[in-house]
């Protein structure tokens, strides 16, 4: 009979630190696997973040160097504009002067002739 208590007395002793022990383990493995689910989530909200960062800089980053262009383009043209303008004023008033000019020598030489 002795033996029989020995022997259930340490089963029961032995299964209650294998379940203890189990159960240790078995809880740090559930909330190590959570932790690695909540991280992992983090990461991937993170990485998507960070993804969606970089397309719209990208975006931004188009629209500017777009607009930087259109800006420059009408800088040039209006520039050029300018230049052209100015270059025909320049000859308009070259001409004008030179065709007073001509009218000028014209009706001295025909004072000088007498007309």
């Amino acid at each position: 009979f002795r033996s029989i208590c020995d022997f259930w007395f340490c089963s029961f002793w032995l299964g209650y630190f294998w379940f203890h022990h189990f159960w240790f383990w078995f809880s740090r493995f559930c909330f190590g696997f959570f932790w690695f689910c909540f991280v992992w989530f983090w990461f991937c909200c993170d990485w998507f973040w960070f993804s969606n960062g970089c397309f719209w800089f990208s975006n931004d980053w188009f629209w500017f160097s777009s607009d930087w262009f259109w800006f420059s383009n009408g800088w040039f043209w209006f520039s050029s504009d300018l230049f052209w303008l100015c270059n025909g004023w320049f000859w308009f008033c070259c001409n004008w002067f030179s065709l007073s000019y001509f009218w000028f020598c014209i009706l001295l030489c025909l004072f000088e002739l007498g007309y």
